[in-house]
Parts: C-alpha cells; sequence; structure tokens
C-alpha cells in the first residue's frame, strides 16, 4: 500500500520492523486466519447446539455448548499448531484465548437462539463474520479502514481476540489485560443473553397454559348458548 504511495510522490519508502515476524507467521496474519476458522465454527455449532437443544433443559443446553467449545478450540489449536506449525512456544497460552473467545460466542449462540429463531443464522453471520473479520485489524490496520470499522475494533470481540494474540506473540512485555477485558465484557453479555433465552422460553410457554382455561370456558358458554 505505501510502496505505491512512494513510487508515485517519488519519495523514498523506509520500513522498520517493531519486532521481527516468526519464521511461521511471514505474513504476520496467523492470527487472524486462526479468528477465521475459530469463528465460524463456533458460531455455526452454537446455532446446532441452540436448535437441537430446544426441547432439552437449559442444563444440558449448556453442558453441551461447554463440550462443544472445549472440542473445537482443542482440535483447532491443535492443528493450527502441530499441522501448521503456528503459534510456536505460546500454545498454551494460544488455547486458553481460544477457548475463553469459543465459550463466549458459545453462550450468545445459545441464548439468542430462543429469541432470534431463524433469524440466528443471519444474525450471527453479521455479528461473527461480516463485523467480526472487517473490524479485527487481522489485515489493516483499524486507521487504514472506514471509519465505522476503526471505532467497532475498539470494542468487538473479533479485535480484541486479534490484539490479545499479537501481545502474547511479539509484545509479551505489554498488558493484555485490556483485549481479555473486552472479552470478558462478551463473555458477560453472553450470560446476559442464557438468562435472557431462558426467560423468554419460559415465557412463550406460560401463555398457551394461561389461555387453555379461557378457551375451554368460552369453549361451555358457547355449547350453553347453543343449547338454550
Amino acid at each position: 500500500m505505501f510502496q505505491a504511495v512512494s513510487e508515485h510522490t517519488h519519495i523514498p519508502l523506509h520500513v522498520t520492523d517493531a519486532v521481527p515476524l516468526a519464521a511461521n507467521d511471514p505474513a504476520g496474519q496467523n492470527a487472524f486466519f486462526f479468528l477465521v476458522v475459530l469463528s465460524v465454527s463456533i458460531y455455526a455449532m452454537s446455532i446446532a447446539v441452540g436448535a437441537a437443544g430446544a426441547t432439552r433443559p437449559w442444563r444440558d443446553r449448556l453442558l453441551l455448548g461447554l463440550g462443544a467449545s472445549l472440542l473445537i478450540a482443542s482440535v483447532e489449536t491443535a492443528l493450527a499448531a502441530y499441522g501448521f506449525g503456528m503459534f510456536a512456544g505460546h500454545i498454551p497460552a494460544t488455547f486458553g484465548l481460544a477457548l475463553l473467545y469459543s465459550l463466549t460466542i458459545m453462550l450468545i449462540g445459545i441464548g439468542l437462539h430462543p429469541i432470534l429463531t431463524r433469524l440466528s443464522t443471519l444474525i450471527f453471520a453479521i455479528a461473527f463474520v461480516g463485523l467480526n473479520f472487517t473490524s479485527s485489524g487481522g489485515v489493516f490496520e483499524p486507521m487504514m479502514q472506514p471509519a465505522v470499522f476503526g471505532w467497532l475494533n475498539q470494542f468487538w470481540i473479533g479485535a480484541a481476540f486479534i490484539e490479545a494474540m499479537r501481545r502474547i506473540q511479539y509484545f509479551p512485555h505489554l498488558s493484555a489485560a485490556q483485549p481479555l477485558g473486552v472479552i470478558l465484557g462478551w463473555l458477560v453479555f453472553g450470560v446476559l443473553c442464557v438468562l435472557a433465552g431462558r426467560a423468554i422460553e419460559r415465557l412463550r410457554r406460560a401463555i398457551p397454559a394461561q389461555r387453555e382455561p379461557l378457551n375451554e370456558s368460552t369453549r361451555l358458554e358457547l355449547e350453553e348458548d347453543v343449547a338454550v
């Protein structure tokens, strides 16, 4: 991007690497591609758990979601680390971050599924693919993106994941408290989504139960009127 500007303006371009890229991360984008695979897997699984577990108690859904999050984080971290040689020297931290990220999206997905129902796939794709990847800063820095994505980068979960991975890989002297705090904030939101989804389900089940006696009473009154 800057090379084209340099050639057009005839101003020499000088690049200084703040931190050399790892040998197994030649483009500096391993964290972004890991985010893509992790996000698609976990949001799709959250929809499956929410739909398949709609008739099951919430405890069963949450346990299934926890198991699925653990499985996805484990398999994809192992595949990235031992299959493609990514994140050398940072595998435990990468796994812990992947598990936290997966569990967070899983809770949001399971909790909102009873509320969004058939719109779940569309809404989650927008939130965890469209907005998530674009605002993450994994390919282009926020300052090089349209203003809305630079704004989302400040608090969106994918951006926090990328920033935490960067600090783990390349800037271990920097605290990861800020990006982790953002992800934990989303985790709290996920818990609230579960509580809201549970409340909505109870409300929907209670309404027909309340209407049943009324319908029966109305039917008897109509029968009496006909008899008269």
